[in-house]
């Protein structure tokens, strides 16, 4: 088996959900999440999660208290303790720290029976599972009919999905210091590059849709989506527009990535977090258009 431990909130339980799951079909194998993290009080760290991947059609089950134990053992014996130390080969265990902020090229020399750590923020961690990856990633259960003239207005217009992450991008400090949020500037030059040769309308993505709705003024149509609809109906919709304008978010990098128009055209900013450029990490695929 592959176990996953998940951290963060819904994109980042995406990428580590996604990496788990390619890794576990390469060896044939089954998945386990690990949701502890997410279950333990989070103080003023970090933003506390909530387990959110049950809104998808995902085949997984959630890791028990004796397979935790064989990774994090309450008690070690001298005889464990003599075999982790001069016969690591004859453990059945391996727990593997993502290395650092970039895709790591020996991912798939991973052995079976790995308790993977860390964000895996790279489509190249799943990207030869994209098919199985856009299966499971469709919400469980149906749009509600007070989303569906949304949807509609989607499906039928030049329609690009502009993400906007506030939260504690803004009100959290140590979050504010290392992502930083982006700026107005930065969507304005992204809607001038999408509307220089297409008829675009907009529709607005975001955790603070009151703020959007007082500070964005462009000279295209808007629609502001509502806030309280779900983070999965939301990922669904923005999934759904012909192009994308992402956030330095991992919800909407999913947004994009879930969008099938062969067509599409997503624009991502320039830097990913506050003193590090997208191009420096392996999260942007080739095929965007950082701004």
């Amino acid at each position: 088996m592959i176990i996953v431990q998940l951290i963060g909130g819904l994109g980042n339980q995406m990428f580590q959900y996604a990496a788990g799951k390619a890794l576990a079909l390469h060896h044939g194998t089954e998945l386990k999440l690990d949701i502890s993290h997410l279950e333990a009080e989070a103080g003023n760290e970090y933003t506390k999660r909530n387990f959110e991947l049950n809104c998808f059609n995902l085949n997984y089950r959630l890791v028990s208290e004796e397979d935790r134990n064989v990774y994090f053992p309450k008690k070690i014996s001298l005889i464990k303790r003599i075999v982790k130390r001069f016969f690591p080969a004859l453990e059945k265990k391996n727990m593997f720290y993502e290395p650092g902020k970039k895709y790591y090229p020996e991912f798939f020399q991973l052995p079976n029976n790995t308790y993977l750590y860390g964000f895996w923020q790279s489509e190249k961690y799943f990207e030869k599972f994209a098919s199985v990856l856009r299966a499971e990633f469709t919400p469980a259960a149906p749009l509600p009919m007070a989303l569906m003239d949304v949807k509609k207005r989607i499906e039928q217009r030049e329609s690009v999905s502009l993400h906007i992450r506030r939260g504690d991008y803004v009100t959290l400090k140590s979050a504010s210091d290392f992502h930083g949020s982006c700026g107005l500037d930065y969507y304005k030059k992204a809607i001038e590059f999408l509307s220089h040769t297409k008829k675009i309308e907009l529709f607005i993505f975001s955790d603070d849709i009151e703020w959007c709705r007082q500070n964005l003024i462009f000279d295209v149509p808007l629609t502001f989506v509502a806030q309280n609809n779900g983070a999965c109906r939301d990922l669904y919709l923005m999934s759904l527009c012909k192009h994308n304008i992402i956030a330095n978010s991992s919800f909407s990098w999913w947004g994009a990535w879930l969008n099938q128009n062969r067509g599409k055209i997503v624009v991502a900013p320039e830097y990913w977090f506050k003193t590090i450029k997208s191009k420096e990490l392996d999260i942007i695929p080739d095929t965007w258009k950082v701004i």
